[in-house]
Order: C-alpha cells, then sequence, then structure tokens
C-alpha cells in the first residue's frame, strides 16, 4: 500500500515538474512566437540551458517555435548561432526537425540557415515519413521546395526521389499546381511516372483532376482571349551582349541583325504591356501554367507506354475515365493516342466514356471518342450497371455547372433535346454533337 501511495506521488510529482517547466519557459515561448530576440537573449544569459530546452506540450524548443515566422529571421540567425550542430537535429514528439517546420511554414530563409549550419537536415524522415521537401509541396511553398531539392542528394539512402518517397513527392508538387518543378522531376526520375502509390495515386490521374490546368477547362472572356493568343508563355530575353557581338560577326548579315531586332522589340513592348496592364502577366501565366500541364501530360504518356501492358492498363483507365468525367480534353486525346485501348475503360458504374461525356454533357470529349469510327457501335451497346443505354443517360438532365452555361430555361431545354436528339440518332448516322 505504502509503496503504491509513494508511486503515485512519484508520478504526481514529476507530473507536477512537467508541468512547472513548461510554465518556467513561457517567457520564452512568447519571445520565439513574436520573434523576439531581445527578450530571448535575456532569458538565456540567466538560462544557458534553455537554447535546446523542450518548451512546448509537443516537445518543440525555441528553435521549433520561431522558424514558425517568416519575420523571425534575426531570432533564428542568432539562436542557431548558440546552437551546437548537433542541438539542430532535435525533433518534436512527431520526429519533425526544425526544418520540418520551416518547410510547411515556407519559411525559406530560416532553412538556408539551418541547412547550412547541418547539411544533414534535408534527410530527417518524420513519423509519417516525410522529408521537408514533401511538406514545402504539400503546403505550396514553391520557393522553399526549389530551395530544398537543390540541397537534397540523390544517393541518399533510401533515396528521396524513388519509390513511394519520390512518387509521394511528385504527386504533392503535382496536386499543389507545380507542373514545371514536376516536369524537372520527371525528367530526372523518369520511372516515377509508372511508380504508383500505396493509395493507388499516379501523376497523371490526379492531373486529370485539375480541369483548370488546361485550355480545355479555363473560360475566358473575348478579350482574355485576344491576350492569351497574343502574349507569349514567358518573357523570352533578348540576346546578351555575346551574342549580339556574335551576331555582328557573322558576315554581318543582315538577317541575323533583323532576328535580334524583333526580338529585343517584342521583348520590351510585353514587358511595358505587362507594367500598364498588370492583369496582363496573370493572363500570361494562366498560358504557361497550360503549356506546363499539357507538356506534363505528354512526358507522363510517353513514359507510361514504356512498360508491361497491365501497368500500363492500371496508369491509363483511372486518368482516362477522371478526365472525360470532367471535360479535360488534353488528358482523353493524349491517353489515346498513347494508349488506344483506353477507350475501353469502364468506371465502377459501368459507365463507358461515351457515356461519362453524355451524362456530363462534353462536347469536346465526346467528339474525340466518335472520331474513332471503328468504336462507334458502343453508343447504343453499352448498358451500365443500372442497365441504363446511352439515351437513358441523355435523358437525364445535365450536371447544374453544365446547365448554368446556358442562361434561360427555354434554351436550356433547346440544349437538353439537342444532347438527346444526338444520342437517338446516332445508332444510324454518323452525326457529331457539333453538327446538330
Amino acid at each position: 500500500m505504502a509503496s503504491s501511495s509513494t508511486q503515485s506521488a512519484e508520478t504526481i510529482s514529476s507530473s507536477s515538474v512537467g508541468e512547472k517547466d513548461m510554465n518556467f519557459y513561457l517567457p520564452l515561448y512568447k519571445a520565439a512566437i513574436r520573434g523576439d530576440w531581445d527578450a530571448a537573449r535575456k532569458f538565456f544569459d540567466i538560462n544557458p540551458e534553455a537554447v535546446t530546452a523542450i518548451i512546448a506540450k509537443n516537445h518543440e524548443t525555441a528553435l521549433h517555435i520561431a522558424v514558425g515566422r517568416n519575420e523571425a529571421y534575426r531570432f533564428v540567425d542568432e539562436l542557431v548561432r548558440l546552437m551546437p550542430p548537433n542541438a539542430l537535429s532535435v525533433t518534436n514528439k512527431f520526429n519533425e526537425t526544425a526544418l520540418h517546420l520551416a518547410a510547411r511554414c515556407g519559411n525559406t530563409e530560416a532553412a538556408k540557415l539551418l541547412v547550412n549550419r547541418d547539411p544533414d537536415l534535408p534527410y530527417v524522415w518524420s513519423d509519417t515519413k516525410l522529408l521537408p521537401l514533401h511538406l514545402a509541396a504539400l503546403f505550396s511553398h514553391k520557393e522553399t521546395l526549389i530551395y530544398l531539392l537543390t540541397v537534397t542528394r540523390n544517393d541518399a539512402e533510401p533515396s528521396p526521389f524513388v519509390g513511394q518517397s519520390g512518387i509521394t513527392l511528385l504527386n504533392v508538387v503535382v496536386t499543389s499546381g507545380f507542373y514545371d518543378v514536376a516536369l524537372d522531376l520527371l525528367r530526372s526520375y523518369p520511372k516515377l511516372a509508372t511508380t504508383i502509390s500505396p493509395g493507388g495515386n499516379t501523376p497523371l490521374s490526379i492531373i486529370a483532376g485539375k480541369p483548370s490546368a488546361f485550355p480545355s477547362g479555363t473560360s475566358l472572356s473575348f478579350f482574355q482571349q485576344v491576350i492569351y493568343f497574343c502574349a507569349p508563355e514567358k518573357l523570352e530575353k533578348p540576346f546578351d551582349q555575346n551574342e549580339r557581338q556574335d551576331i555582328e560577326n557573322q558576315s554581318k548579315k543582315s538577317s541575323n541583325l533583323l532576328l535580334y531586332g524583333c526580338q529585343k522589340f517584342h521583348s520590351k513592348f510585353w514587358e511595358v504591356i505587362r507594367r500598364i496592364v498588370p492583369y496582363v502577366k496573370h493572363i500570361q501565366n494562366i498560358k504557361l501554367m497550360h503549356h506546363q500541364a499539357v507538356e506534363l501530360v505528354k512526358c507522363l504518356c510517353m513514359e507510361d507506354v514504356q512498360v508491361d501492358n497491365s501497368i500500363s492498363a492500371r496508369i491509363f483507365k483511372p486518368a482516362i475515365i477522371l478526365g472525360a468525367r470532367l471535360g479535360v480534353y488534353e488528358v482523353v486525346a493524349e491517353t489515346l493516342k498513347s494508349f488506344p485501348s483506353a477507350i475501353w475503360s469502364l468506371d465502377q458504374d459501368g459507365h463507358d466514356l461515351f457515356q461519362l461525356a453524355v451524362m456530363n454533357r462534353h462536347e469536346s470529349i465526346f467528339n474525340i471518342l466518335y472520331e474513332k469510327d471503328e468504336h462507334s457501335h458502343l453508343v447504343t451497346q453499352n448498358i451500365d450497371k443500372y442497365k441504363n443505354n446511352i439515351l437513358h443517360l441523355a435523358g437525364k438532365l445535365a450536371p447544374p455547372d453544365q446547365l448554368n452555361l446556358v442562361s434561360g430555361a427555354a434554351l436550356q431545354m433547346q440544349r437538353e433535346l439537342q444532347w438527346y436528339k444526338v444520342t437517338d440518332v446516332l445508332g444510324s448516322r454518323k452525326v457529331c454533337p457539333a453538327q446538330l
């Protein structure tokens, strides 16, 4: 009995000490949150052990707390100078270092300070099997991600860029919309294109679920379309001085000089336009995103056809079904070009691609499928698991987002009747929706 009482007392005592410790470090915690180095320095002068002490309930140190503020550069810089190098790798209860938290918050400058002091920090895995660069991508911090990619080697063991770690990284990069970064990763590690994550996701299926990343999923006004058509995807740099001298030295060819002049004028013209009309930059960014997304799809499809047919089917089927459902023309077209048998894909309810196009009223998807004459009989023959054929599906009301593209009940009804008429006559006549 006495022994039991003693144990209880010890437990209460240690609990009280723990609470006292947290309360004791409260001024330091507040200083770290505010980024107030002067207050923190006074605390460290009196309590030097606090530099590496756990001061929060999730076992964070002052460094863990401070890197959460982008404005606290001085605090982090001064604190890192005080800490021994091995203390930078101290982890919280989730096995995350301060670099994990800096990546999560997009604090690139803090990340640079940490990595410069301890180059091994980018290779510390959290309990969720994530590296700092995974978190930077997951929380959409592009600048931080690009920096961490430059300081994370591929020869580490295990490599961050292969297997489950690699596909997780590529998938979250695509999810965050960093298609240029995804292209660079894919070109450096092409096998990631054919790697399927434990959850069954692939980069192709993820980008197929992002219609706004493509021209077919973007609605622009007339004025926006004019800018979109005329504006370059990005400002091309004119020849530098050395290149200009090279041109002038090449027998003074007028064609080369004219090319230089045109490029310089083109660059300056759009630079001025962007300054006068800032919205032009927004349209340019949309155009650049579209270009990168299409290039990524082409690159993924090119790699996916290099593997066994069964693996290709597992990659292409979810992507083309999702693309057909959401009306992503570019994904459907490129998939059929690379893997023609994907046209036979069925979703979990037994809907084929024609039916998905009709159900969701995607004319562009229906047209590209119908152009493949050898498969036109699918239009009338396939029945889903609810015993519906394509006429039943055409008779159902369109989804609200498609129905509302036309204003007014009369025009909406007319459009619905046109869709039904298309599916009704396709069995005997070769008619595309655009012809009706």
